[in-house]
C-alpha cells in the first residue's frame, strides 16, 4: 500500500470511530481494520481496497491524482436486512462528499459507488458492502 491509500485508510478508520451516529447503531470501538477473532455483529469492516493512478492534477491541483475504490462492509444480527442497511447508511453519510483530512495528502473527492447485501454465510446475520471511490491528491 504506497502513502496515498495508507493516508486514505486511516484517515476513514479514524472518522469512522468518531461517528456518534454509527456508534449509536454499532457500539463503540466497533468499526475494525482487522476483524478480532470471535467478534459478533453488529460491526463496521474496512473491506478490500484498490488504487490507480489518475490523471495528472494539472495546474489548479497542483500534484499527482490516485483514484482508490475501496469498500466497507457491514454486519449485522438479524437475517433481515434491515440493521445492516442502517449501518451501511450510516456510513454513507459520514463518508460521501464529506471533506476530511489526509496525513500528508489532500482529498478531492469522497463518492459512494454502489451498495450490495447478501447473507453473512454461515452465521446468521446479513452482510452490507458500501463501495466508495476517492480521489487523493500528492
Amino acid at each position: 500500500m504506497s502513502g496515498a491509500e495508507a493516508a486514505l485508510q486511516k484517515a476513514v478508520y479514524e472518522r469512522l470511530a468518531a461517528d456518534s451516529g454509527l456508534a449509536a447503531l454499532i457500539g463503540p470501538g466497533r468499526v475494525f481494520d482487522y476483524v478480532p477473532r470471535g467478534a459478533e455483529a453488529p460491526y463496521l469492516h474496512l473491506g478490500e481496497m484498490a488504487a490507480k493512478a489518475g490523471e495528472d492534477g494539472g495546474p489548479d491541483v497542483g500534484g499527482a491524482l490516485t483514484e482508490i475504490a475501496f469498500a466497507l462492509v457491514a454486519f449485522s444480527r438479524g437475517r433481515g436486512r434491515k440493521e445492516a442497511l442502517a449501518i451501511a447508511a450510516a456510513a454513507r453519510a459520514s463518508l460521501h462528499d464529506a471533506d476530511f483530512a489526509l496525513d500528508g495528502f489532500s482529498l478531492v473527492n469522497c463518492r459512494f459507488v454502489s451498495l450490495t447485501t447478501t447473507g453473512a454465510g454461515e452465521a446468521s446475520g446479513r452482510r452490507a458492502v458500501v463501495r466508495f471511490r476517492a480521489v487523493v491528491e500528492g
